[in-house]
Order: C-alpha cells, then sequence, then structure tokens
C-alpha cells in the first residue's frame, strides 16, 4: 500500500506551555482508514489541525511522498478535506451554494465545480436538499451536508471529527458506507471517534493516543492481541494506568 503522510516525531505545546503532543509518528497510507482515539484531551484534534496546517506544529514533520507539507502549503490544503465536529455551514446561502463555493475556493472552474456537486449530491442522496438552507435540514442531513462540502474538491485525505456523533443509528451506518466507498476511491481518511464499534467496523489501522503520546499504532488485532481485551476496556485500562 502506497504511503502518502508520513508524522515523524511531532510536538505541540501551546503558549500556555501545556504540552499537547508529544513525539507522535504514524504513516497515513493511501486508501486506508486511520482510527485516531482517545479520552477526552488526548490530543486527537490537535494532531487533526496539525496534519489539516490549522495551527503549526511545535517540533517534528507533517511530510506528503517525502517533502513537507510546508514547502507548498497551499497545494497541501487543497489535498485535504476536513469535516469538523462542530458544524459550520454557511446559513444565508443553499445547500448547493454551500458546496459549490467550497469548491471554488479550492480552484475549480465554476463548471467542475457544478459537476462535482452533481456527483456528490448523488452520493450522500442531497438532491432533494440542494435548494434548502442549511438551517432548516435535520442533524443528519446537516452532516452530510458538512461531509459533502469537504469531498467538493475531490481531497487525497479527508479528516472526520466525530462525524456521527448524536446521529440516529441508520443515519451512522449510511455515513460509514460514505467512508467505506472512499475507501475503495483510494481516498485516506482519518476518523476521531468515541464509538468503539465505529472504529472496529471501519479502521484498517488504530492509534491511540493518551496524554499526547502514541499508546498504540497498529491494526485492531494486534491491539487486542498486545492488550488482552476488548476496544472499550483497553481504552478504560490505558486511562487508568496513567492517571
Amino acid at each position: 500500500m502506497h504511503n502518502v503522510y508520513q508524522i515523524k516525531n511531532v510536538c505541540k505545546t501551546y503558549p500556555n506551555g501545556h504540552k499537547a503532543l508529544n513525539n507522535v509518528s504514524i504513516n497515513i497510507n493511501q486508501g486506508e482508514v486511520i482510527g485516531l482515539i482517545g479520552v477526552n484531551g488526548s490530543g486527537k484534534t490537535t494532531l487533526s489541525s496539525i496534519i489539516a496546517s490549522l495551527i503549526p506544529l511545535t517540533s517534528g514533520e507533517v511530510l506528503y511522498n517525502g517533502k513537507s507539507i510546508y514547502d507548498n502549503i497551499s497545494k497541501h490544503r487543497q489535498m485535504i478535506g476536513l469535516c469538523p465536529q462542530k458544524i459550520n455551514l454557511d446559513n444565508r446561502i443553499t445547500v448547493k451554494e454551500n458546496l459549490i463555493n467550497d469548491a471554488l475556493f479550492f480552484g475549480l472552474s465554476r463548471k467542475e465545480a457544478v459537476e462535482r456537486f452533481n456527483v456528490i449530491s448523488k452520493k450522500l442522496m442531497l438532491q432533494e436538499y440542494e435548494n434548502s438552507y442549511p438551517a432548516t435540514l435535520s442533524g443528519g442531513y446537516k452532516q452530510r451536508v458538512s461531509i459533502g462540502r469537504s469531498l467538493m474538491h475531490d481531497p487525497k485525505l479527508v479528516i472526520f471529527d466525530e462525524p456521527t456523533l448524536g446521529l440516529d443509528p441508520h443515519i451512522r451506518k449510511h455515513l460509514w458506507d460514505i467512508i467505506l466507498d472512499l475507501k475503495k476511491d483510494g481516498v485516506s481518511v482519518i476518523l476521531t471517534t468515541h464509538y468503539m464499534d465505529e472504529v472496529e467496523y471501519l479502521s484498517d489501522y488504530i492509534c491511540l493516543l493518551h496524554n499526547g503520546e502514541v499508546k498504540f499504532s497498529g491494526t485492531l488485532d494486534e491491539l487486542k492481541k498486545e492488550r488482552n481485551g476488548n476496544l472499550e476496556d483497553i481504552m478504560v485500562a490505558i486511562s487508568e494506568e496513567e492517571a
């Protein structure tokens, strides 16, 4: 499997002195779903934000195909899709306009943006709502629109931050199918979630963070073998060990 991103010895210390990440290293392969797990405050959001180039690292490297993302940060951002936990759609414009504007921002022509919208809206079953305003939609459909917006510029890596939090089971399952479709298309995915069934169903590889450090990286089977338990029990045990 082709290695796309390398996170090497990444550290992040905030101005207040809080050390959010300490020597974090992971590889992200093409078409691979990485389950990024850990309790609140473990460093998941900080790591995702660094990979998406939303915040700077303190030390270490983030490489794409062996080259630093900071060599051409605008090009890197065009290859990243980010679906944040807090939905931030523009309620002043329609669903279609929200998605089209994202594509235009990333350099697609209007013709390309419309063509891409038609593909994404069909995939996410949004055709019926393309002229609706986000504020009128249910939570599940708002999340679909947010996911659609993150995919409009055809990214190589998509970061999902708690994408199914608070959603009904059937909507969660549909979003799982979307993530698996991305994987089939060769898109890499970072998934942060507190739902362990989600991690087990979707992830090829797991990175478990605690207090800003990688406590485990590998497959689910490797983790269960190493720690001798199910995923939820392992999470609790690691938290208690570090308490």
